[in-house]
């Protein structure tokens, strides 16, 4: 009489050991690691080929202008192409020359001037070039008398997506005992296909 099997069993679902594979009959001693390492094992070689699969269809999807439909047919796989960021850190250096009223005291400005001053000047690079600021505001006259800015550093900081980037994280469904629709959102109330209430239905498993 041949073994039954699971068809479906996948590295997700494989049997954490030998005893709960044989449902604890037989001699299962010294099994429990092998079958452990085999499992992992099999879980590396699938996330290995995740992370091609990943990083082949963006290559082409990227080259060819298909980023859209790219992004649509791994997200049917539970996959993303995985998006790196970059953290860039510009230290200026800007020098003027601060006037002060010739009715104040005599002295150099107080702090709070300066401040306000460098927030303008901020603003004002926020939305134009440093040569434009300079030229508008830089001339004798202006906000910024003599202006002169410079870069004193450039740090551009790599961020590490992490090892499961390229996979999305599952989100809990429930399904609508009314009408069968089983998209909603574990933490919604009310059924997105037919609007009936789904207080007493359970999470999908």
């Amino acid at each position: 009489m041949s073994e039954s099997t699971n068809p479906e069993a996948t590295p997700d679902t494989a049997p954490e050991s030998a005893a709960e594979a044989t449902d604890g009959q037989g001699d299962t001693s010294g099994t429990d690691t092998v079958d452990r390492a085999a499992y992992d094992a099999l879980r590396a070689e699938l996330d290995t080929f995740r992370r091609d699969v990943v990083a082949v269809t963006g290559r082409y999807a990227e080259a060819h202008n298909l980023c859209g439909v790219v992004d649509s047919a791994l997200a049917e796989l539970g996959l993303r192409r995985v998006q790196t960021g970059h953290r860039v850190t510009v230290s200026l250096v800007a020098s003027w020359d601060v006037k002060t009223s010739s009715r104040g005291k005599a002295g150099a400005p107080s702090d709070s001037t300066v401040w306000r001053q460098i927030e303008s000047l901020a603003a004002n690079l926020r939305y134009d070039s440093v040569n434009d600021v300079r030229r508008r505001f830089g001339r004798d006259g202006g906000d910024f008398p003599n202006l002169e800015i410079t870069t004193a550093d450039v740090k551009v900081e790599t961020a590490d997506p992490g090892p499961d980037a390229h996979i999305i994280p599952a989100v809990r469904k429930r399904t609508c005992s009314a009408c069968g629709y089983s998209n909603n959102p574990a933490d919604v109330d009310e059924c997105r296909n037919c609007e009936d209430d789904m207080s007493d239905d359970n999470d999908d498993d």
